[in-house]
């Protein structure tokens, strides 16, 4: 990158110049708890937006927090045990007051008072954030009776959280509110078998949510309620390679039962796919109403074992909103049901329909799944053949007679888009190179396929994958350092500068950025 200066150009200069400031400090100021600030509260009073306050483990913290700028909260030391902040409250342990982006890491919050090793009481909320970013990561939670984190707005991303890991004083109602919000949640653990449901999504009348709920380890409760997920309106839910449980030796719940599951879908214009996941020793894995419409539910790739009522169960649903493999959103299905070494005395069905609501039901798309009774699968499906008021789960595929395409692209495009198509239906694709790729040839399964070069005719009379292969590297053309080098460079000037004048506030507080001498 070259620069002009008084009519001359010096190649690399710019360069040089943006090498020079990205050396500037433009890192978050760290401040101590306790060496600098005696308490958090007062740190989090004392500190810029942005600025990181780290927390000594060697102390518990009796303090309740109010968080209104961006800040991270973040444990440190050398106990095996984190930092632990405690406060036993019917309003939040820690209110979070948004537009804010706020990080807690490495800390252990207590609804509870201490005393002798051990948190009495309980409290009524843990985190509560609205219209903030939120990030959590290893962070443990106990002792909170109706809600331990509740998002409003905003986002959440939480990464190694376990909720109610000792003193369990009493039943909770929810793990996590999340409502009209975006959030990933990711290795969530939760063993206690206490909470009515450890994610509870959209109440009516809220915004949309956009949830991703993947690789958590959860367990059901044996309690009045049990779910492990619940979505109500206006949703879009991604639950992907869990494990959700009951623990083997709870009390089976009286028939229908449909409030003990892994995953409830209780209202209406949610988009959920459910894809990945084991079940073990569930009442139910899956209830779905469908009385007010919209719901869209992809049910793929799971494994339902040992359940002590049945797999899946639907109620009121008078149209198709729910695809176990083969119907209209796109199911692969994929599912297996299993009950080992056979079904208990209380088991009821894989799949079953109910009419609770009183309305007309829509046949259900069934098709490529393993069902616990192979040699006789309507004996443990509970549809049309046993109630004719209920639906059809068509599981037969010629009864739908139609095959999925797989359209696989790599380096190029391709004009087939992967879907559902009709036995006897003619696919024609065709592969187009982007920036520089090389049309190569197709691979997958062409048998009884005509191909012309970088066109394909595929006759659908198979669940078929066909893949376009491409040569070279692809990816969209990125702007040049001359075209803006000097923006960011001007940029972190700025930047530069304003941390720089940060700085000499922070040290006239009397703050430190360097560790506390040990």
């Amino acid at each position: 990158m070259a620069v002009r200066v008084s009519g001359r150009v010096f190649p690399g200069l710019g360069l040089l110049l943006l090498f020079f400031f990205i050396r500037c400090e433009l890192k978050a100021v760290q401040v101590y708890v306790p060496a600098s600030y005696s308490t958090i509260q007062q740190a989090i009073n004392s500190v810029s937006p942005g600025d990181e306050i780290m927390i000594s483990d060697q102390l518990r913290y009796n303090e309740k927090l109010t968080i209104n700028k961006s800040v991270s909260l973040t444990g440190y030391g050398t106990n095996s045990n984190p930092a632990v902040v405690y406060y036993m409250s019917d309003s939040p342990v820690i209110l979070i007051d948004g537009p804010a982006n706020v990080t807690i890491s490495n800390l252990e919050i207590e609804g509870g008072n201490y005393s002798f090793n051990w948190y009495t009481g309980n409290s009524l909320r843990g985190i509560v954030s609205s219209n903030a970013n939120l990030v959590l990561s290893n962070v443990v939670m106990n002792q909170f009776r109706n809600y331990f984190v509740t998002v409003s707005g905003g986002s959440i991303n939480a990464t190694n959280v376990s909720i109610w890991t000792r003193d369990v004083l009493a039943q909770c109602d929810v793990g996590f509110e999340l409502d009209g919000c975006t959030g990933t949640l990711v290795n969530i653990r939760q063993a206690a078998g206490m909470l009515d449901h450890t994610f509870n999504i959209n109440g009516a009348g809220t915004r949309h949510s956009d949830i991703t709920i993947s690789n958590c380890t959860i367990r059901s409760s044996g309690l009045s309620w049990g779910n492990c997920v619940r979505t109500y309106v206006n949703s879009r839910v991604q639950i992907r390679n869990n494990l959700f449980y009951r623990d083997a030796s709870s009390t089976v719940p009286v028939f229908p039962a449909t409030d003990h599951n892994g995953v409830g879908i209780n209202g209406y214009s949610n988009a959920v796919t459910i894809s990945g996941n084991t079940f073990s020793n569930m009442p139910w894995a899956i209830f779905c109403t469908g009385s007010f419409g919209g719901n869209a539910v992809v049910v793929e790739y799971n494994t339902f074992a040992n359940s002590t009522i049945g797999g899946i169960i639907w109620n009121s649903m008078n149209y198709e909103g729910i695809d176990l493999g083969g119907g209209s959103w796109g199911s692969r299905g994929g599912n297996t049901f299993s009950e080992t070494p056979s079904p208990p005395a209380t088991f009821y069905a894989d799949v079953s329909f109910t009419n609770a609501g009183g309305a007309s039901m829509s046949n259900i798309s069934g098709q490529y799944n393993t069902w616990s009774n192979p040699s006789d699968r309507e004996s443990v499906i509970i549809d049309k053949l046993d109630n004719p008021a209920f639906g059809r789960l068509i599981t037969d595929p010629s009864l739908i007679a139609r095959y999925w395409l797989e359209a696989g692209v790599s380096n190029g495009n391709v004009n087939v888009t992967s879907a559902w198509y009709s036995v006897g239906a003619v696919v024609n694709m065709t592969a187009t190179e982007v920036n520089g790729s090389t049309f190569i040839g197709w691979s997958g399964t062409t048998n009884g396929c005509t191909m012309s070069g970088q066109q394909i005719t595929i006759p659908i009379d198979q669940m078929r994958i066909v893949t376009a292969l491409f040569s070279g590297q692809s990816g969209a053309s990125i702007p040049s350092l001359n075209e803006w080098g000097l923006v960011v460079l001007f940029a972190l000037i700025i930047m530069c500068v304003a941390r720089r004048q940060a700085g000499s506030s922070a040290d006239e507080r009397g703050r430190s950025s360097l560790p506390p001498a040990t």
